[in-house]
């Protein structure tokens, strides 16, 4: 944490010496610093770090998301029509005894609840109500929100600007740490590449990034093949933690507890 707050000085220091003040009440540069939702305090520590180890240049992995590793969530699948794929990804799913039941069942649930889940972007299950009050919730729900398109529609992402956020914090980073930094996984020829693969070869079996993990199969390790979620590892030496949701929930506390709510 020391060392993190060394680097975050330093970056502050160049962000001033450009004119940008990150004082809250000294400038309204102060959200075009640090705009929310795109790491940007990690951002800002890891260019910090890597121009004092020497580094000059970064490439990113920003983007893949979006492209030719895309996480692809079965109800893409219903969303962009491909309709047998979808079902069949869903019976797939679902063997045994009253299959056929279950499975309509299963993939209606799927249907109703990513269109739920996908237009209440502050309030799914990681959401904090010790920072959202309950009247500000509940008045969100009777909002029209913008749906959030990541999930099941990258093109529809990369257009609306989601993509551009964390390249203007980047950029930002980039200039004031003196790294520059490459992305290539959004050079427009990837993208293109990437969204014209049809969706279903993204997931097989509610397998994600199917069509990937067999390109590289005869060349990854055998634990990353068969890392099902992005926050998992590929080390199977170790035990998976059955308390991580207690660590989780106290370190959240204990950032919020740092927080200032006036501020």
């Amino acid at each position: 944490m020391r060392s993190g707050n060394r680097y975050a000085q330093k970056a502050a220091e160049r962000m001033e010496q450009a004119s940008i003040i990150i004082s809250p009440d000294g400038s309204e540069n102060f959200k075009f610093a640090f705009p929310p939702g795109s790491n940007t305090y990690t951002m800002m520590i890891g260019a910090q770090f890597v121009r004092d180890k020497g580094t000059r240049v970064l490439f990113t992995g920003h983007g893949g998301d979006e492209g030719v590793s895309h996480r692809c969530n079965v109800y893409e699948l219903f969303y962009n029509h491909e309709y047998y794929h979808y079902w069949r990804n869903i019976w797939s799913l679902n063997p045994g005894r009253r299959r056929v039941i279950r499975t309509l069942k299963k993939g209606f649930k799927n249907i109703t609840s990513s269109i739920r889940d996908n237009r209440e972007t502050y309030l799914n299950w990681f959401a904090s109500p010790e920072l959202l009050k309950a009247d500000f919730s509940k008045g969100f729900r009777k909002q029209k929100e913008n749906t959030l398109k990541f999930a099941f529609d990258p093109v529809a992402y990369i257009r609306d600007d989601g993509s551009r956020n964390r390249l203007d914090n980047l950029a930002l980073f980039g200039a004031c740490s003196g790294v520059r930094y490459l992305i290539p996984y959004l050079d427009y020829r990837v993208i293109d590449y990437a969204v014209s693969i049809p969706r279903h070869l993204y997931m097989k079996h509610g397998v994600k990034r199917y069509i990937f993990r067999q390109a590289f199969k005869d060349i990854m390790p055998r634990s990353l093949y068969s890392v099902r979620i992005k926050e998992d590892t590929s080390v199977t030496n170790i035990k998976p933690d059955e308390n991580w949701y207690e660590e989780y929930s106290r370190r959240k506390q204990e950032i919020i507890g740092a927080l200032d709510r006036h501020f």
